[in-house]
């Protein structure tokens, strides 16, 4: 009896360190214990299936997403869509902290952004990061406190609005010379003998 309790010591703490593969076989008895061993077993399929499904989500959203530790001031994980956009391997990335996103005339004041995040809890914003080569990239940033970790870590989302941002700069120039335009056509009008 004292080796069935083992195995399932053994395969409740494999099944908290994530391996669900590591199985237990029920005994030929089908005692309450093996009861308990495929209970366990079914549970360690579902946290499977529930951490695929997560990996999944992270790995494949269309913005950058990046897991901050307010306690070691470093990133500890991102995505693929994180590297594409910084130009970073995603060791790198491990290396870097949340200032080191932004360019040298920027760093002051995020600075008190990032202080002011540790203690609101969210913030969202547009501004510009600089990618490994050196280039700027206007982006919206989102940061928000994960529900665990005790409020140590943060997602930290960025998307690409470089493009968006060039259309709606010419939208506005575009307003400004109609509205221009306007007022002239109406200023003729006002006085059509002359």
């Amino acid at each position: 009896m004292d080796k069935r309790f083992d195995e399932i010591q053994e395969l409740i703490l494999q099944l908290a360190l994530g391996n669900f593969e590591h199985k237990v076989t029920p005994s030929e008895s089908l005692d309450e214990i093996d009861a308990i061993i495929a209970g366990v077993n079914m549970l360690g399929e579902e946290l499977k299936v529930s951490q695929e499904k997560q990996v999944a989500l992270f790995e494949h959203a269309g913005d950058a997403i990046l897991i901050f530790s307010s306690t070691s001031n470093k990133f500890v994980d991102s995505n693929k869509s994180a590297t594409e956009l910084l130009g970073f391997s995603a060791e790198d990335i491990r290396l870097l902290s949340l200032i080191d996103l932004f360019p040298k005339e920027e760093k002051a004041r995020m600075e008190s952004e990032i202080t002011d995040l540790k203690s609101i809890g969210q913030t969202h914003f547009d501004t510009q990061i600089e990618t490994k080569d050196g280039k700027l990239t206007e982006v919206s940033f989102l940061a928000k406190l994960l529900p665990y970790g005790e409020d140590e870590f943060f997602q930290i989302s960025l998307r690409d609005i470089t493009e968006s941002k060039k259309v709606s700069t010419r939208l506005i120039k575009k307003n400004a010379e109609l509205e221009k335009a306007q007022k002239e056509i109406s200023e003729l009008s006002k006085f059509p003998s002359e």
